[in-house]
């Protein structure tokens, strides 16, 4: 038995469906922009990004797939080494009407902010990313800290039940 339309679903049933695109930001010595999208200047991120072959897998702890052009991510990722490092990721619709930071788009919606972990390079380079706080090397402390060399003998270390001495 077939049911009829009324005027309204029938209009949003036959709509132009538009695809998300991704921005990525990864945070090497030098920032690699990238996007899904014709290469766009992003004034609010200070930056240009630039079209590549790129896919955005998973949701938590998402895995990027990027095209690896002309080799030159695979050295940089081989280089800089990509473990610890930031990464964010972005998506937003196109929607030449809209007024937003990002010309040509809706409003980015930031989806994923971590540090990227585990790489692998072959044509694709595939970086696995999770979500905690940038990591950097060497560590920074708000203070300094208290034990980074061996002590003393006989130095006593004091603690609210028991004390020990060194030997």
């Amino acid at each position: 038995m077939a049911r009829p339309l009324d005027a309204n679903t029938a209009q949003q049933v036959d709509s132009v469906v538009t695809s998300p695109h991704w921005f990525v930001r990864l945070g090497f010595d030098t920032p690699i922009h990238l996007t899904t999208a014709e290469s766009v200047e992003w004034a609010a991120q200070g930056a240009q990004f630039v079209k590549a072959d790129l896919r955005v897998r998973g949701g938590a702890s998402p895995t990027l797939r990027i095209f690896n052009e002309l080799l030159a991510l695979g050295v940089t990722v081989l280089t800089e080494r990509p473990a610890g490092r930031a990464v964010s990721i972005w998506l937003a619709y196109q929607d030449p009407t809209a007024s937003s930071s990002l010309p040509g788009f809706a409003e980015p919606i930031l989806l994923f902010e971590g540090v990227m972990g585990e790489a692998t390079i072959d044509a694709f380079v595939t970086i696995r990313c999770t979500r905690t706080g940038t990591q950097y090397s060497p560590r920074r402390y708000v203070m300094a800290p208290l034990f980074n060399h061996l002590p003393r003998r006989g130095q006593v270390i004091e603690m609210p039940n028991q004390k020990i001495t060194l030997e």
